[in-house]
């Protein structure tokens, strides 16, 4: 964990940064994993039940080492104190996570994976009598009738990781890393307003691909330490979500068009400390260009985005 603001993540992580890794083999023996765990809610137990299920196994060999891990979750509604139905939906998922580590030369590569896929279930609405924060709804209940396409309804997620950390060159801690995140949200919703059910169909892909490199070299100053991290950022993002007609797919409207956006980042962070004292700072520039594609484009849509280059812009974000 990571708090406070911080260069090395640029604006998208102001508040800080919470690193989370896929398990990893911890002994020569082979391990494995096991977890069942069940709930309910004591206040109602109807339709709560919330059930999850891993499995995975793993082994450090000479010079390399591997884990591979899955799991199941079931997750029912969610009831507040009084018993009653809070907004939200039922799910089912299933998951699946990998990691491979090997010596490669004086350094470490390791491969990381992690895939998702999730299936809604029974929605539940409300009647927008709520205010957050301070009390619930009068009356939460199931949409009726249900999004006829509701079984196409989905969110899956891919990650992928490949990164060598090379330590004591040049005095510095070395580490590269590409990464790919590809999400696909398949939205088939049911909602109720103003006495009425509604529902509205979209499907969003969203997709980041970089290369990121860091050094860190660590200088003594009599009794205080001081630690520099440096680096550069190369990233790709990518967005679309069209509202289509789920019957065969045709585009009828947009939440977003495509656009792909491409950054080039610099950053430097760093931190002092002292006894009882540590100090931190750092500045990252980074440069954005982007466009909006043609995929899905029709003129004859309202609010269509007109395809083409979008105005290029900057960010120098400084942190302490």
């Amino acid at each position: 964990v990571l708090r406070g603001a911080t260069s090395l993540f640029g604006a998208g992580a102001s508040g800080g940064v919470i690193n989370l890794l896929t398990r990893r083999a911890a002994s020569k023996a082979l391990e494995i994993d096991t977890a069942l765990q069940w709930s309910v809610n004591p206040h109602e137990t109807s339709g709560t039940a919330e059930s999850t299920a891993y499995l995975g196994a793993g082994q450090r060999r000479e010079g390399w080492d591997y884990y591979v891990g899955g799991a199941f979750h079931d997750y029912g509604a969610r009831r507040n104190p009084d018993g009653g139905l809070v907004p939200g939906s039922e799910f089912q998922a299933r998951s699946l996570n990998a990691s491979l580590g090997a010596d490669l030369g004086p350094g470490k590569l390791r491969f990381t994976a992690v895939y998702n896929n999730e299936d809604p279930g029974r929605v539940y609405a409300t009647d927008f009598t709520q205010v957050a924060g301070e009390r619930f709804a009068d009356n939460i209940f199931e949409v009726t009738p249900p999004n006829p396409f509701a079984g196409q309804a989905r969110t899956r997620q891919t990650v992928l990781s490949l990164s060598y950390d090379l330590p004591e060159v040049l005095g510095h801690d070395l580490s590269f890393a590409l990464y790919s995140h590809r999400e696909t949200l398949i939205q088939r919703s049911a909602d109720f307003f103003e006495g009425e059910v509604f529902y509205f169909d979209s499907d969003a892909e969203n997709e980041r691909r970089g290369l990121r490199s860091t050094a860190t070299r660590a200088f003594d100053w009599g009794s205080a330490k001081l630690e520099l991290t440096y680096g550069l950022d190369l990233l790709r993002q990518g967005y679309y979500r069209p509202q289509v007609d789920p019957a065969d797919g045709a585009v009828i409207g947009y939440v977003s068009p495509e656009v792909t956006l491409d950054s080039r980042a610099v950053f430097v962070q760093p931190q002092w400390r002292s006894g009882p004292w540590l100090l931190s700072g750092g500045v990252r520039h980074e440069r954005f260009e982007g466009e909006v594609g043609r995929r899905g484009f029709d003129p004859a849509i309202p609010r269509a985005a007109t395809p083409g280059d979008t105005p290029d812009f900057s960010l120098t974000p400084v942190s302490y």
